[in-house]
């Protein structure tokens, strides 16, 4: 009877999420939404910004990047959304902020490019929340769905310059982070046990970055040009997951692996007048066939991303303070990781930013990103969110020789 009662429960909890869900659940799939973040000034531009090099920020998308940096700098940055989902002719909304990156930068030859850089980000992020009334095989029920965690990222990175116009740059990252996703039955029949199953699993891992970026000043006439690429190996992170199931008074315990999949990022961006930056990124991820515990996820594939967007710089010296303000715009669409009932999940967004100056060499970066992804087709959602990033960024003189009189 047990035995029985619990395959019933076990149905009715995985096939109606499967089936059906509302509010932002894509995130329930593979380890959530995949979080897309090189810098503050890239975020506003709609991109990772592969090729991007110089002063003024830390570029965590291509650790080459690095090399442009002449002062030791700080970069910080928090992150608010707010999506609307629709479904069935229902609308939810819901909100949820965090941290989107902390990092410092310390040049160590500036003549060679050698920079060290540390820094921690999100990776991915899962969260929902889901109240759904139903009936299964005659079974009237009221089903609730909860997820929330994620992935992190600590990261060392190392950057030089092998020549004048040639950048590279190595990143490790350790990942990290707690997954939690809990499903509830309140059944109306009482010869049907009301049931719960909590499933926690704590992730970690490595992943090992390389990336160059070559500079080409005079590949068109007056528009110099530089072209940068990353490559993450594929790998594998631990899992150590308790499945905990309350009306059975059951605890399972189990140790697994996840795959980590190959990421290609590349990215071009060019210098246009004394005040104009365009840049223009496209990335791949390989998640088809990504397994968990050995089983290879279904609902995952290979995921696709590209953007554009431009750069009007602030304006330098004796000029008023609206003059030294910085605009960013950009737009993108992806093809997310995600395919549910045949249908593959996709995403378009459009970006802008603004940086105001507050310091001799200090910004606060203010962004705004509004997307749609999904579809209401086939049973499915559709997610409408608007993101706001606040970064700053700020540097100091560290490890500088002065010479004596």
């Amino acid at each position: 009877m047990i035995t029985s009662r619990f395959r019933t429960v076990l149905f009715v909890l995985f096939a109606i999420v499967s089936a059906e869900a509302g509010g932002p659940v894509y995130s329930r799939y593979g380890i959530g939404d995949i979080l897309w973040f090189g810098s503050s000034r890239a975020w506003a531009m709609g991109g990772p910004g592969f090729a991007l090099r110089g002063e003024g920020f830390i570029n965590m998308a291509n650790p080459a990047g690095l090399s442009g940096l002449l002062r030791t700098r700080f970069d910080g940055s928090f992150g608010y959304t707010s999506t609307s989902s629709e479904q069935g002719g229902g609308n939810s909304v819901y909100g949820a902020g965090g941290l989107q990156n902390f990092a410092i930068a310390i040049p160590i030859d500036v003549a060679r490019g050698i920079v060290l850089a540390i820094g921690t980000a999100p990776y991915s992020a899962i969260g929902y929340s889901v109240r759904k009334d139903d009936v299964q095989s005659g079974v009237a029920s009221t089903q609730f769905f909860y997820g929330r965690g994620g992935l992190s990222a600590i990261s060392l990175g190392l950057s030089a310059s092998v020549m004048p116009q040639l950048h590279v740059g190595l990143r490790g990252e350790y990942l990290y982070g707690r997954v939690r996703q809990l499903t509830r039955i309140d059944f109306q029949n009482v010869t049907f046990v009301d049931d719960e199953v909590d499933r926690s699993g704590f992730y970690r891992g490595l992943q090992l970055t390389a990336g160059g970026i070559l500079e080409l000043p005079n590949a068109i006439p007056g528009i110099p040009i530089a072209v940068g690429i990353t490559a993450t190996l594929p790998g594998t992170a631990t899992v150590e997951q308790n499945d905990v199931f309350t009306a059975l008074d059951t605890v399972l315990q189990t140790t697994g692996d996840a795959t980590l999949p190959f990421r290609l990022g590349m990215g071009a961006a060019a210098r246009v007048g004394d005040r104009t930056n365009v840049i223009v990124d496209a990335s791949y991820e390989g998640w088809s066939g990504a397994k968990v515990f050995g089983t290879v996820q279904p609902e995952l594939r290979n995921a696709l991303r590209f953007s554009a967007g431009i750069e009007f710089l602030p304006r330098t010296g004796d000029v008023t303070y609206l003059q030294r303000l910085g605009y960013r715009l950009g737009a993108g669409a992806a093809q997310t990781y995600v395919q549910l009932n045949g249908v593959g999940i996709n995403d378009v967004f459009a970006t802008a930013g603004v940086s105001f100056p507050i310091g001799p060499d200090a910004r606060l970066n203010l962004g705004l990103q509004y997307g749609i992804r999904g579809t209401t087709d086939a049973g499915l959602q559709k997610d409408t969110y608007v993101r706001l990033s606040l970064g700053f960024s700020a540097s100091e003189l560290w490890f500088v020789n002065f010479e004596e009189d």
